[in-house]
Formats: C-alpha cells, structure tokens, sequence
C-alpha cells in the first residue's frame, strides 16, 4: 500500500496527463485501505485531494465533488497545515465549477459565496472572476434580483487591475431585465452596448459583441416590438438585415429569417401592408 501510495503521488505530480488514469486507478485503490487501516491522517487527506484535482481535470466533476467534499468537511490538521488560503480558494471555486457542471446551481451558489467570505477575510483571490461566477449562477437558476445586484456591482469595478468587458456584462442585466420584464430597462442596457460599441474607444471597448453586434439589433427590435414601438423595431431589425444580408452562414440566415418575420409582423400592426408583404418573400 505504502509503495502505490508514492507511486501515485509520483504521477500526480509528474504533471503528465497520459499518467493521470494510472495515478486514479493508484489512489482510488489505496484511499479506501488507509482510511480503512489508518482512519482520517494528513497524508490520506492528500491523497484525496489529489485524487479531486485527477477527477476535476478529466472532468468526472461528481467523483471530483465527493473528494472536495471529504476535504472541506475534514476537521484534521491537514485542512489547516496543507489548505493554506490559496489552496482553499482554489478548492471553493473547483467545488463551484464542478457544482455547475453537474447542473447543482444550489451547491454551486454556496461555494462561491463562501469563497468571497474566504476572499473578504483573507485578502486574497480575484474578488471579479468569483462574482461574475456567481452572479452567472443565479441568473441561470433564476434569482434575477440577486445576479442583477452582483452584476451591477461589476459594471464599473476593478479586481486586481481587471476591468471586466463591459458589453457581456450589460449584455447579462439586459438579460435579466428582459427576464424581469424591465423592457426599458433591458433596452437601456442594449442600447449602451450599440453605443460602446459604435465608440471603439481604447477605454470602453465591447469585445464581447463587437462580432455580435447583429445579435445584439435582434433582441433591442423584439424589445421595441413588445412594447408596441413597430418604427423602432422595424428600424432596428432592418441593421441587423443589412449586416447579414450578403452572408450565407447558418447563423446569419437564422438572423434573417428572424428579422424578416418581425419586421412583417411590424409593418402589418402599422398597416404598412405592401411592405409585410415584401417581408414575407
């Protein structure tokens, strides 16, 4: 046992991926015989929160998740001596991804709230990649109040010198809005993202829709067409038209196909009939 214990430690830190079955295969042959023969030690608890990282990494997250948790829960000297804060920080967030992953948003919530406790208390760890996490999360499951808080807190922050691009973000509480049926809300926030868009300036770029800016006329012309502004809409889908219309792609005819079915639909509550009509060819 103690032999395929060093063995396994060996491998997992050769770095090698083409060693990572054997040191699984290693560890979760001998885990179960330490703690059977030894109970709960430091050097078993290392073990298992090797044998997490070997789960994480060939991304089998429910196995990963019961190594995390055996070590989070562990009231050894070990989570104190070996989970230094960089180490728990990156145990937390592994523990969230993982949550998510598996589609356990409620899990995944918690690990990374209690990772920003971790942060706040410590000092260390980028704050922003952690919210954005989580606020990605609670908009996934819904609590829209929540996620909108955490990204409205993003917006115009700085982490460790990280500006987050403002175009996913705004992109995120229009998202949110629309979901909220803050349709002028949602609008607002479409609405700056064309705008940033539009500047290009060193300081405000959008690289997240700079590509996507068609994407981003669709869901503004839905917007004005659920609030009954047909001009606005008929307006904004005939930009998206306009870029797409010499393109042949899958996803450009998709556009074009959703741009001319609103604007038909527009022009006829106008009674712009003739140009429904045309829509519809």
């Amino acid at each position: 046992v103690r032999v395929e214990s060093k063995l396994a430690n060996a491998l997992f830190y050769s770095g090698l991926a083409n060693e990572n079955d054997e040191a699984i295969s290693l560890y979760a042959k001998n885990i179960p015989l330490k703690r059977e023969r030894y109970g709960s030690s430091d050097d078993i608890n290392h073990m298992i929160y090797n044998l997490g990282n070997l789960y994480f990494k060939k991304e089998n997250y429910s196995e990963a998740l019961g190594c995390f948790s055996i070590i989070l829960e562990s009231k050894s000297n070990y989570v104190s001596s070996i989970l230094n804060k960089e180490s728990l920080a990156s145990l937390l967030f592994d523990s969230g991804k993982a949550s998510e992953k598996i589609g356990d948003l409620s899990s995944a919530e918690n690990y990374y709230k209690e990772l920003l406790r971790h942060q706040e208390r410590s000092g260390y760890g980028n704050k922003g990649t952690v919210m954005y996490c989580l606020a990605s999360v609670l908009l996934e499951a819904k609590k829209y109040q929540q996620s909108l808080q955490y990204f409205e807190k993003m917006i115009s922050a700085k982490y460790e010198g990280r500006t987050f691009d403002k175009g996913d973000i705004l992109d995120k509480l229009a998202t949110i809005q629309t979901s909220m049926e803050n349709f002028q809300e949602a609008i607002d926030h479409y609405e700056k993202i064309l705008k940033y868009n539009a500047q290009k300036s060193s300081n405000e770029v959008c690289t997240h829709e700079q590509d996507n800016v068609d994407k981003i006329y669709i869901k503004l012309g839905k917007l004005y067409k659920k609030m009954g502004r047909n001009f606005d809409a008929i307006n904004t889908y005939d930009k998206a038209i306009e870029i797409n219309q010499n393109k042949k792609d899958e996803v450009s005819t998709e556009i074009l196909v959703q741009a001319f079915n609103d604007v038909a639909i527009c022009c006829f509550n106008e009674r712009m009939y003739d140009r429904a009509l045309k829509a519809c060819v």
